[in-house]
């Protein structure tokens, strides 16, 4: 009997419908694996939060925020929180949970020293400056109230005073974050109005808060959660901030 072979039309109707389903496929594979991202990041700032939490149960509730110029004890040489914690003992120094999986894997720029790790989740904590203006989603403001702020080593490191706060499950910790609103920008470990939050994750930041747990939060929701809340700054001071966009466009919220 002879074998029937394919004509080119028939080849071509295969081929045709393979791409069809391809083209309808793709994009649901596409949104599976950002999906999956997401709920990565939203794991990994859980556990970088649940081991600041930690060395918080044992120095009366101080989170660490940012350290600058600092080198530990042991020779490390701390920038970010991650740093921090990784020199008291706190954090696996090769631990790969202190950023957002959607970023670059990178852990710090060629710029910062060896053992520092910079490219993390961002707080609201920058220590470049110790004139007052500590950490700020918007240029010049002061998001948290002194209250819960504790400089030490003349404002070089800034710590999250947890003890003083009036309500942990609303105070900011760990955010999703990005150095800037420009093409190949990366995570950055304190967001202060150039460095911006991000809402990569579907138009939303994942947003860790100093009782542990973590909110995939739209920027309307966080100017909700920081209103007329006496751990953050006075109105004057907190008006609005600043925000990449899940393009990574800059935009402004109003609080």
């Amino acid at each position: 009997m002879k074998k029937r072979e394919f004509t080119l039309i028939e080849l071509l109707v295969v081929i045709a419908i393979i791409a069809i389903l391809a083209g309808m496929l793709l994009p649901a594979l596409n949104q599976a694996r950002a999906k999956a991202r997401a709920v990565n990041c939203v794991s990994n700032q859980k556990g970088s939060t649940l081991q600041a939490l930690i060395y918080a149960d044992d120095f009366n509730g101080m989170l660490p925020l940012v350290s600058k110029g600092y080198t530990h004890k042991d020779g490390h040489k701390v920038k970010s929180w991650a740093d921090f914690l990784i020199s008291t003992g706190n954090m696996d120094g090769q631990a790969k949970t202190t950023g957002c999986p959607s970023m670059n894997a990178k852990r710090r720029a060629s710029s910062d020293e060896a053992d520092e790790v910079t490219f993390t989740f961002g707080t609201w904590g920058e220590a470049a400056t110790v004139n007052g203006t500590y950490g700020t989603p918007a240029v010049d403001t002061k998001p948290y109230a002194a209250s819960v702020i504790v400089e030490v080593a003349s404002g070089n490191s800034r710590f999250l005073n947890t003890g003083a706060a009036k309500s942990s499950d609303s105070l900011v910790y760990l955010q999703d974050s990005i150095s800037g609103a420009t093409s190949g920008a990366d995570q950055s470990y304190f967001i202060d109005g150039t460095a911006l939050q991000s809402y990569r994750h579907s138009a939303r930041c994942n947003t860790a808060f100093a009782d542990g747990h973590v909110d995939a939060l739209s920027p309307e929701e966080l100017a909700g959660r920081l209103k007329s809340n006496s751990d953050y700054g006075a109105s004057s001071n907190l008006a609005s901030f600043k925000y990449g966009d899940k393009n990574n466009v800059e935009k402004t919220q109003t609080i």
